[in-house]
């Protein structure tokens, strides 16, 4: 049987009419890049590890959140959707740290300028201070009325303060919103089914959220904070726990892939020579799965999906 032209792209400047819901239907996305809730009784596509799983069950009892580092690429974030999912709590809080992150953007936002405006303009909306407060992932997950999980991406990114200035918040349980503490407001910032009403401009955290904390290994932490935080390195897996997640990810779809075992020998060894995530393998392994693309065009874009993550 011959083989259907993969290529939907072909480069040749004819203009044709793409079937993106023919395509979506037929080529469905990869389940580790699908952002949607699960269905009654799915499994989330993540196999943790047992140590894994100790740590997070200490996190939940102590009430204390995780560093979690490791290379990147080896599941740091993806661990705190996991929790999420088998435990049926809200979507994850995603607060990804840059250079310029401070505690105060991370709590929340207060639009100074749109209210200026709107006071100038004599709109009586300038009175309602909840208007122009938002909490950020930061302040909902400490403040919310249900239980959180919160995830600090690639917190080794941030400036020198940063990490110190969690550590108030991570023992005291609350933070102060400024504007509403010297107005004396107590207002609703909270959704329908979230209430979040602050007293005197004070937040007090309810339930301490699930705190997990990526690094990949960019700088070190203070001993303070160290001491607060629950520490767990993941390392790069080896051939038995590769072929675990690729046949958690990829189910009964392993079947149809001939040689995988060589082909995650493969992997690993170029993973020895320049570091490759594992996401990277998975990649790869769901290209294969579709029937049109022929062995050696597969090999080829295996050598690229497989590009080194260091420059070095």
């Amino acid at each position: 049987m011959k083989k259907k032209d993969w290529k939907i792209f072909k480069g040749n400047g004819k203009q044709r009419t793409f079937d993106v819901e023919e395509f979506e239907e037929a080529y469905p996305p990869p389940a580790w890049r699908k952002k949607r809730a699960l269905k009654k009784d799915e499994e989330y596509p993540y196999q943790a590890t047992e140590d894994e799983i100790e740590i997070v069950n200490a996190s939940i009892y102590l009430r204390r959140p995780i560093l979690i580092t490791g290379d990147p690429g080896v599941g740091k974030s993806t661990l705190a959707y996991a929790i999420a999912c088998e435990l049926g709590l809200s979507d994850v809080l995603h607060w990804h740290i840059n250079s310029k992150s401070t505690i105060e953007n991370g709590l929340y936002h207060y639009d100074a300028i749109a209210r200026l405006q709107d006071t100038q303009n004599k709109d009586p909306q300038a009175k309602q201070i909840e208007k122009y407060v938002k909490l950020n992932p930061l302040g909902i997950a400490f403040s919310s009325s249900k239980k959180r999980v919160l995830l600090i991406d690639e917190i080794d990114k941030s400036d020198i303060d940063l990490p110190n200035n969690l550590l108030q918040l991570f023992e005291d349980n609350y933070f102060e919103i400024d504007i509403l503490k010297r107005m004396g407001k107590d207002i609703d910032l909270g959704s329908e089914d979230d209430e979040i009403k602050p007293v005197d401009g004070k937040i007090e955290s309810r339930y301490f959220p699930i705190v997990i904390m990526t690094s990949n290994n960019e700088r070190d932490f203070p001993p303070a904070f160290m001491r607060r935080c629950l520490h767990h390195h993941i390392e790069a897996p080896d051939k038995d726990r590769l072929l675990e997640i690729v046949d958690k990810h990829l189910k009964d779809d392993v079947k149809n892939i001939d040689n995988i075992e060589k082909i995650v020998e493969n992997f690993i060894e170029s993973r020895d020579k320049n570091y490759l995530a594992t996401d990277q393998l998975l990649n790869a392994l769901h290209l294969r799965l579709n029937k049109d693309i022929d062995q050696d065009a597969f090999e080829k874009l295996k050598d690229k999906i497989w590009h080194a993550l260091s420059m070095e």
